[in-house]
C-alpha cells in the first residue's frame, strides 16, 4: 500500500512538471514567432512566464536567449550579461548551430551597450564561427553590420569598411533595402574618414537611392548633405559650389516642401559665404546656433 502511495505521488509530480515543461514551452514557441514583427508582444509573453516553471537548464537558457533578442528589438539597452549569459553557458556546449550563434550576437550586443568593444569584437568573432554554418542570411548580416560599429566606434575605419563590405551581399541576398541602406551609408561615411572620398560618393549615392526609394525622408536628406560635405570639402570653387546647391535645393523642393532643414543650416550658410551672400550666410548659422 505504502509502495503505491509513492508511487502515485511519483507519477503526479512527474505529469505536473511535463505538463507545465509542455505550457511553458508552447509559450515560448509563440513569443519566438511573435518575435520578428511583434517584438512587444514577444517580450510581454516572456515577461509573463513565471521564472518557477524554468525548470530545466535548456529552458532557462531558450527564455534568456529569446528574452534577450526581445530586448534588442524594442530597443532597450542592457549593459549587464547576466540574463545573456544563462543562454551562453548552455548553449556553449549544447543546441544548434544558429542558437549558439544567436546566443554569442546578443553577447556582442551587450558588450557593446557596456562600450566594451574588445568583448563585443571577440563574441562576434566567435558567433560568426557558428553563424556561417546555418542558413540564416539575416543574423549573418547583422554579425557583420554590428561587427562594422565596433570598429567604427574605435575609429579603425578600414576595419569597419571591411565589416560593412561583408554584410552587404546577404542583405543584398535578402533584398532587405532597410538593413542595406543602413551599412551602404555606414560604409561611405567610413570611406571618407578614410581619406576615400571618391569611393565615399560612390556608396553615399548608392544609399541615397535607396532611401529614395523606401521614401525614408530623413536619411535622403542627411545623406544629400553628406555628399554635399564631401563635395565641398574636395572642390571649393563656386561653380562647384553652386552646381551642388541646385541638386540639393532639388532635394528640398521635393522631400522637404522646399524648406532648407535645420540641421542642414551650416552647409548652405557656407555656400552662401564661398557666394559672398555674408548676411544669408550669417543669418541661418545664428538660427542653427
Amino acid at each position: 500500500m505504502k509502495r503505491t502511495i509513492i508511487l502515485s505521488v511519483f507519477t503526479l509530480l512527474v505529469f505536473g512538471s511535463c505538463q507545465r515543461n509542455s505550457t511553458v514551452e508552447l509559450r515560448l514557441n509563440h513569443a519566438e514567432e511573435l518575435m520578428s514583427e511583434h517584438p512587444d508582444s514577444a517580450w510581454h509573453i516572456l515577461e509573463s512566464i513565471d521564472r518557477k516553471a524554468l525548470d530545466s537548464r535548456r529552458i532557462r537558457a531558450r527564455h534568456a536567449l529569446l528574452s534577450s533578442q526581445a530586448l534588442d528589438k524594442n530597443y532597450i539597452d542592457v549593459n549587464n550579461d547576466s540574463l545573456i549569459r544563462i543562454a551562453i553557458d548552455y548553449y556553449a556546449k549544447h543546441g544548434s548551430y544558429e542558437d549558439r550563434a544567436k546566443a554569442y550576437y546578443y553577447h556582442a550586443i551587450v558588450q557593446g551597450n557596456a562600450s566594451n568593444t574588445e568583448a563585443a569584437i571577440k563574441a562576434l568573432v566567435i558567433t560568426e564561427k557558428y553563424a556561417k554554418k546555418t542558413r540564416d542570411t539575416l543574423l549573418n548580416g547583422l554579425i557583420f553590420s554590428y561587427l562594422g560599429d565596433q570598429y567604427y566606434s574605435q575609429y579603425s575605419f578600414d576595419g569597419a569598411i571591411a565589416a560593412y563590405s561583408s554584410a552587404i551581399p546577404f542583405f543584398e541576398t535578402l533584398n532587405n533595402k532597410t538593413y542595406l541602406l543602413y551599412v551602404l551609408w555606414r560604409k561611405g561615411v567610413s570611406l571618407n574618414l578614410a581619406d576615400n572620398p571618391q569611393q565615399a560618393i560612390e556608396c553615399l549615392s548608392e544609399a541615397q537611392t535607396i532611401a529614395v526609394d523606401l521614401e525614408d525622408l530623413p536619411a535622403i536628406l542627411d545623406i544629400t548633405a553628406s555628399i554635399g560635405g564631401i563635395k565641398i570639402g574636395r572642390n571649393d570653387d563656386i561653380v562647384s559650389l553652386q552646381t551642388y546647391k541646385q541638386d540639393i535645393f532639388n532635394i528640398y523642393n521635393r522631400y522637404a516642401d522646399g524648406e532648407i532643414p535645420v540641421e542642414h543650416y551650416p552647409l548652405i550658410g557656407y555656400i552662401y559665404w564661398q557666394e559672398g551672400r555674408i548676411d544669408s550666410a550669417r543669418i541661418l548659422c545664428n538660427r542653427y546656433y
